[in-house]
């Protein structure tokens, strides 16, 4: 034995108990930041992240970590999606930052923002469904978004029924 559980499945039931509550926290975490979230605009981070070449991890204007700061203030000062796929990330980070989400540890474990995370899926599959209509980096994005996002939803999903998973275990003893 492994753990605390009498048997493998209720070793698996305490690990996933272990993820649901981490994913508690981190929601909690980013309810306290949407209440406290104001639309001031941090120009210094709106100038050094506009314009920038693609990179590793981001393309256009809101594909990739984009901070704290409103994609509703960015959008109203201009910067608009460059293309398909930022606009479905333009979109994700909307949901995000409505939620109080950002950072590493909202994306992986943030069980609120599933459904945002699950709309990305689906917006970068609609272009790789369709590739003759958009830009080869747009398909090239969607792609990567569609591999990165798909897991992530997959995880999320695995936490959110931990709770589901645990209370079987425990109801049937």
């Amino acid at each position: 034995m492994f753990g605390k559980g009498t048997n493998a499945a209720d070793d698996i039931g305490y690990l996933f108990g272990g993820l649901g509550n981490l994913s508690d926290i981190v929601n909690l975490k980013s309810t306290i930041n949407a209440n406290n979230r104001t639309n001031a605009v941090d120009q210094v981070q709106l100038t050094a992240y506009e314009g920038q070449p693609d990179g590793l991890i981001n393309h256009g204007n809101y594909l990739g970590p984009s901070g704290t700061n409103s994609p509703l203030d960015r959008c109203n000062y201009g910067t608009e999606p460059v293309d398909a796929i930022d606009e479905y990330s333009f979109t994700h980070d909307v949901g995000y930052y409505k939620n109080g989400a950002d950072g590493v540890p909202d994306a992986l474990f943030n069980t609120k923002v599933l459904d945002v995370d699950k709309g990305l899926v689906a917006g970068a599959r609609n272009i790789l469904n369709n590739p003759s209509g958009y830009s080869d980096a747009c398909v090239s994005w969607a792609s990567k978004v569609n591999y990165t996002f798909s897991g992530i939803v997959g995880f999320k999903t695995m936490i959110q029924n931990s709770y589901l998973y645990q209370s079987r275990i425990y109801n049937n003893r």
